[in-house]
């Protein structure tokens, strides 16, 4: 099983596989190397263990073994300091995209609630008196029309134009009122 690039560069973070964190010292390392092999040894191991199971824990103990090595042996220091390097400035990156991305969400939050308090504001101070509307009359019998403004406070129907049928007051027949 391959651990290294041909660069000598890590195929998987040898930090997540001895379950440290990312600058551990060597003590730290050291001893998450030590408790995870006592874990997978294979003399630990039960003996009615599947294939499957064992198969896993080997593969697990040798990339424990291959973690350690690059991480704490000297031939690897040089390849680890770079692999530190790229991984900390990975990990600025990410941090400062995750603040990016907070300040991004706060000042849409900031934006929407001075946008509901300026328009609750407008509702606030918008007078309470009715609203003139036009209306067209239009006679029923065709003898006259008329049109003429009002002020009548209208709430619209669901098709946009109120249509109600009304007594006119100059007139006594029934008129369509067309509220527009």
């Amino acid at each position: 099983m391959v651990f290294f690039s041909p660069h000598g560069e890590p195929l998987c973070n040898p930090y997540l596989i001895l379950e440290t964190e990312f600058g551990a010292s060597d003590d730290d390392i050291a001893k998450a190397y030590k408790k995870l092999m006592l874990q997978l040894h294979p003399d630990k191991q039960p003996v009615d263990q599947s294939e499957e199971e064992a198969e896993e824990v080997s593969r697990r103990f040798h990339a424990v073994m291959g973690a350690k090595s690059f991480l704490l042996d000297g031939e690897h220091l040089a390849s680890r300091r770079e692999y530190d390097a790229r991984l900390a400035a990975k990990e600025k990156a990410n941090t400062a995209a995750a603040a990016r991305e907070a300040t991004r969400v706060k000042t849409q939050a900031r934006q929407a609630a001075q946008a509901k308090a300026q328009q609750q504001k407008q509702q606030q101070s918008a007078p309470s008196s009715p609203q003139s509307t036009s209306v067209k009359v239009h006679s029923a019998s065709k003898t006259k029309a008329t049109t003429k403004s009002t002020s009548k406070k209208v709430e619209p129907s669901k098709g946009g134009i109120n249509k109600t049928e009304d007594t006119c007051h100059s007139y006594d027949t029934p008129v369509l009122v067309e509220f527009i």
